[in-house]
């Protein structure tokens, strides 16, 4: 479902790319083919229109072809990392073993090379033992 978010009737120009962000309409250069030229960062000039509004992040912000700011529910929702893993410049190892053990679901190390073995590898060889498929 798409929403009006405000209506603008912005006249495109060709050879833009337009963009909400920030709560601003962000126009840059289009690059066609192969270009020698670095990429431009977004500066204050590329600035189209700044709209005053505060994006929530549970949708995606859109230029409509008649060139009003629409808006539509995201599929996904933005990947939001949990507090206290990137906060500072030494991540703390214990804190992201437990993190990772809970991503991947370690099942524990494998006997030949030691390195985690995961929920998704086999549990047990003939012997008895966890181990990797490509360990022999």
């Amino acid at each position: 479902m798409v929403e009006l978010v405000v209506k603008l009737g912005l006249k495109r120009e060709f050879g833009y790319l337009y963009v909400v962000g920030d709560g601003k309409v962000w126009r840059t250069a289009l690059r066609r083919g192969a270009s020698s030229e670095p990429q431009r960062e977004l500066g204050p000039e590329n600035v189209v229109v700044d709209l005053g509004i505060v994006q929530d992040p549970d949708y995606d912000y859109f230029l409509g072809a008649d060139g009003d700011v629409l808006r539509t529910p995201r599929e996904d929702p933005p990947l939001v990392h949990p507090p206290g893993i990137f906060d500072d410049a030494k991540p703390d190892p214990q804190r992201f073993a437990e993190l990772m053990a809970r991503a991947k679901k370690l099942v524990g190390p494998c006997a030949v090379c030691g390195r985690p073995v995961i929920e998704r590898d086999p549990p047990l060889d003939d012997q008895g033992r966890r181990r990797h498929p490509t360990c022999r």
